[in-house]
């Protein structure tokens, strides 16, 4: 288990204190974003709709990718389309699923039909939705 330690953190020289650490920074307020990105250990979940589409879930990509934040990583939600999954794949180091949709309840026996799928084949590599930049 990962503990993360929630922000803002202050006074700041706390925050250096805790370097190497793994840091939750609320989109709603981001003061310590950047800090904990130069100072944190793990990935930061880049803001999603959970029951949005894949127009407004790319936006929010999009939107990450300008604030130039490094190590983001995007959730497929498992009522979009695998070749959503597929290209976030190919854009990103890492993608989070998350359930959503008719999907909502965790643990459906056998897994969803995109899970099944997923299981079967795997992603293939493709190119990140437009607009976003591959973090790393």
């Amino acid at each position: 288990m990962i503990h993360y330690h929630g922000t803002p953190i202050t006074p700041r020289e706390r925050l250096y204190e805790l370097a190497g650490r793994s840091f939750c920074v609320s989109f709603a307020d981001p003061r310590d974003v950047r800090v904990c990105h130069e100072i944190g250990q793990t990935w930061a979940v880049i803001p999603d709709v959970i029951d949005g589409d894949e127009d407004a879930n790319n936006a929010l990509l999009v939107s990450w990718s300008l604030r130039g934040l490094p190590k983001g990583a995007p959730v497929w939600h498992l009522h979009e389309s695998l070749d959503r999954l597929q290209r976030l794949a190919a854009g990103y180091e890492r993608v989070c699923f998350g359930s959503s949709g008719s999907y909502a309840q965790i643990g459906t026996p056998g897994g969803t039909p995109n899970e099944q799928r997923i299981a079967k084949r795997g992603p293939k590599r493709r190119s990140a939705p437009e607009g976003a930049r591959r973090c790393g």
